[in-house]
């Protein structure tokens, strides 16, 4: 694994104090990394995914989806869903 394979994931709210989770998942759905889970956050930011699952293994290089749901307490929802390709230089 190279010391440089990231991805950073930007996010960034009009205003603070919303509930940030944001999860990996496979092609297939399958969940595969949770990266934040109901962390509250300020109005940006960023987490960095480093191609490792959840027990800290490499994953396979391929196609994965990374999910980001935002709430706060005015009810407001954002949701993002984007598709990734994780690749490795060798």
């Amino acid at each position: 694994r190279s010391i440089d394979d990231a991805l950073f994931i930007q996010y960034d709210f009009k205003e603070g104090g919303y509930v940030i989770n944001c999860m990996v998942f496979d092609m297939w759905g399958r969940p595969v990394r949770t990266l934040q889970r109901n962390m509250l956050c300020g109005a940006s930011g960023m987490f960095k995914w480093d191609g490792l699952d959840d027990q800290q293994k490499e994953l396979p290089m391929g196609h994965y989806i990374v999910f980001v749901e935002g709430f706060n307490l005015k009810g407001d929802v954002k949701k993002h869903k984007q598709e990734v390709i994780l690749a490795r230089r060798r």
